[in-house]
């Protein structure tokens, strides 16, 4: 019978593919994406570390950098936000990094749990629980950001935003790990009441 602490690992595992998907999405996987702005045939698709540009026939897309501009949303703002909204839209882009950080993290935590007895189970939960963490404050401060790029997109006559991939993929991840960190405590917890009770007896 798996034990509790497996059926925690198990959920990492599923939880990383998800990851790898939202880390590779614009400007690597030109149409994936945590938002879409959509226009007649044109659209935006705006990833984890850039942005494309859909168009029929062919598309282009930004270079791939921790943090870019997405002022770009300027050509669909009806509003017209200052340059410090822009500038501070552009921090929170940075902040995106956090995503191949929290798979590299729920990566390192599934290779130290699989061959893991007792002291490995402390260690992989404990990474475990950064990496909840750290896909916590990604998914916040990313609905956080993109809400604000959806706000002024549907502000425009001529675009519609549309949630992406990406988001629902953070929001099942981020479910997988939560739940996973928390059996894989439970289950650590366990294991050493298990060792003590063979100590005394």
């Amino acid at each position: 019978m798996i034990s509790t602490f497996r059926c925690g690992v198990l959920l990492l595992s599923l939880a990383l593919p998800c990851l790898v998907i939202v880390t590779f999405s614009a400007p690597f996987w030109y149409d994936v994406g945590f938002m879409t702005a959509s226009s007649g045939g044109s659209k935006y698709v705006f990833g984890t570390l850039g942005y494309c540009l859909i168009e029929p026939g062919a598309h282009g897309c930004s270079k791939a950098k921790v943090g870019y501009d997405i002022s770009i949303i300027s050509v669909i703002d009806a509003d017209h936000p200052s340059a410090e909204i822009y500038s501070s839209l552009n921090t929170l882009t940075k902040i995106l990094v956090l995503f191949p950080i929290t798979a590299g993290l729920v990566l390192l935590a599934f290779i130290v749990a699989i061959p893991s007895r007792h002291i490995g189970y402390g260690t992989s939960a404990l990474i475990a629980t950064i990496a909840c963490v750290s896909i916590l404050s990604a998914l916040v401060l990313e609905l956080v950001l993109f809400g604000i790029v959806q706000r002024h997109g549907n502000g425009s006559r001529n675009y519609h935003t549309n949630w992406g991939p990406s988001t629902w993929l953070t929001i099942a991840a981020f479910v997988a790990v939560f739940i996973g960190t928390i059996l894989m405590h439970y289950g650590w917890i366990v294991e050493r009441r298990k060792r003590r009770r063979s100590y005394m007896f």
